[in-house]
């Protein structure tokens, strides 16, 4: 009796299977199911048969009946075969007496197969796909496997001969010596040239990183002047508000967002007189800076990094005083001097640094929060002056007159002390006089000229840059040993360095051409 209901009940189940699409013969003999053959079974006597997971990858495995099994004993679990199979149908198993299900080797019972497992991605991220995988690859890579630098030189991105070195999503440029740039794209030394005729042109300044260089044209009339901004390589002229017919810019502040300088008319009230106001470009619109009605006129000498703070001189009559602006019109300095001037300012505003005299002598001076502090005078000096201070207003740069040993030293105020600035090795000049009149935002570059007095009433100059980290060193043999042509150049005034990049490797200036005419230059710098 127990034999024929344990029969009968395999026999149903196997009828289950069958209207899925399974042929069989017997309930004893083998069947197929979708084309694929299915697992053997032997059943015992008194066993019943179970159902079996899934398997991925893989086709089921055997599964044998032992005798004297319990009823509700569950079947062996289908094995994980190895890769590439098919996946196969559920297997009917059941229990022997105190048998477990048989496992093939291939895989744990109930398991699924990880294709990710360990990654096959060489340089990407592993996603699994069923029995399969995919590959998200990182950047500069590409292929199934991620495996493929990919070539950031094809095509060569480098120009003026560049020759391109690949790496990984990246590459980089060595260039001839005649040009720098990410993509050589940049002459070492250029010619700033404006489209429309010009009888002369004048670089001013630049801003910290020296993308923005702004300056002056004169036009052929030789008494028109326009100013002109120069960022990234485009150039545009400023504009200049009705009423006014000349205009100059004198100073970039440090983040190239702010231009400073002048706006020119003529005075028909006083005998045709030029008259110049100071002013400002922001993003390119122009607008006056307020000063007193009683004032005559008044220049900006330096800026705040952001342009929220600018200092310079005006006169007031005979005398001249150092002026501020900071948010209003602008405002005396406190000095009880005859004649004084600002020409420094830190990069937050708070510090300034200019020169006042008194009884007939210089004296360089900071104005820290309100409060004035004369810097100390070097031995044997008869005047002093600064150029300009760092960023942080800590340390200030400046030049002292002797009345023994050199003519003009520089110098370097910094925590109560004085440091002499020495002069490049070697020698150019038989008998130099350097100045450094024109100091980076950061304070950590500065450039001005040397000046042969050798020879009365003729003048050779040389440019000059300084940093830091290299000292001072002169600037036409740095370009010539890049293999940039100088010859049809000349360094006589005004010829000069006019502005520096915090780096110190971008350098603005003016020079003589091959006739003699004035031209802005933009030098870059190894």
């Amino acid at each position: 009796m127990d034999q024929r209901i344990s029969i009968g009940f395999s026999c149903a189940v196997l009828a289950i299977v069958t209207a899925q699409g399974c042929i069989e013969s017997s309930c004893e003999e083998k069947r197929t199911c979708g084309g694929s053959p299915a697992p053997v079974e032997a059943a015992g006597i008194g066993g019943n048969l179970g159902l079996l997971p899934r398997a991925t990858g893989g086709r089921a495995g055997s599964v044998s009946f032992g005798e004297g099994g319990k009823d509700d004993a569950t079947g062996g679990a289908m094995a994980e075969a190895g890769s590439g199979g098919d996946d196969a149908e559920p297997a009917m198993g059941g229990g022997g007496s105190g048998g477990e299900p048989s496992t093939p080797a291939g895989g744990e019972p109930g398991i699924e197969t990880d294709a990710c497992t360990p990654s096959p991605c060489a340089h990407g991220t592993c996603a699994p796909l069923g029995a399969s995988f995919e590959c998200a690859c990182e950047a500069g890579y590409s292929g199934d496997l991620c495996d493929k630098n990919i070539d950031d030189c094809t095509p060569n991105p480098c120009r003026n001969g560049g020759r391109c070195d690949d790496g990984i999503d990246e590459y980089s440029c060595v260039c001839p010596g005649q040009y720098t740039g990410t993509n050589c794209e940049l002459p070492r030394f250029e010619i700033i040239e404006p489209t429309l005729p010009v009888y002369r042109t004048f670089m001013q300044g630049a801003s910290a990183d020296g993308r923005t260089v702004a300056g002056l044209f004169i036009l052929p009339d030789q008494e028109s002047e326009r100013p002109f901004v120069w960022k990234d390589g485009v150039l545009d002229m400023l504009a200049i508000p009705e009423g006014f017919t000349n205009a100059w810019v004198d100073v970039v502040s440090g983040d190239g967002t702010t231009l400073f300088g002048a706006l020119g008319y003529r005075d028909t009230e006083a005998s045709s007189q030029w008259r110049y106001l100071p002013a400002r470009w922001r993003d390119g619109k122009p607008s006056l800076m307020p000063i007193p009605d009683t004032w005559s006129s008044a220049a900006v000498f330096a800026s705040s990094r952001d342009g929220s703070v600018a200092v310079g001189r005006t006169y007031v009559g005979a005398k001249s005083a150092a002026i501020v602006w900071s948010g209003g019109p602008a405002t005396f300095l406190e000095l009880d001097s005859t004649e004084s001037y600002a020409n420094g300012v830190s990069a937050d505003g708070r510090v300034l640094v200019g020169m006042l005299s008194r009884s007939g002598k210089g004296y360089a001076f900071q104005w820290r929060d309100g409060q004035l502090e004369l810097l100390s005078l070097p031995p044997a000096s008869d005047s002093c002056g600064p150029n300009g201070v760092s960023a942080d207003g800590a340390t200030t740069f400046g030049a002292c007159w002797l009345t023994e040993g050199p003519k003009m030293v520089n110098l370097l105020w910094a925590n109560g002390g004085i440091t002499q600035i020495e002069p490049p090795s070697p020698n150019l000049l038989q008998n130099p006089e350097i100045q450094l009149d024109v100091v980076s935002a950061s304070g950590e570059a500065a450039a001005g000229y040397a000046r042969d007095v050798s020879v009365e009433g003729e003048y050779l100059e040389l440019p000059i840059v300084w940093t830091r980290e290299q000292g001072m060193r002169w600037m036409v043999p740095i370009l010539e040993e890049q293999g940039v042509d100088l010859s049809s150049h000349s360094w006589l005034p005004p010829a000069g360095a006019s502005g520096i990049s915090d780096d110190g490797k971008i350098v603005v200036g003016n020079v003589l051409d091959k006739n003699q005419v004035v031209r802005g230059f933009i030098a870059r710098l190894p």
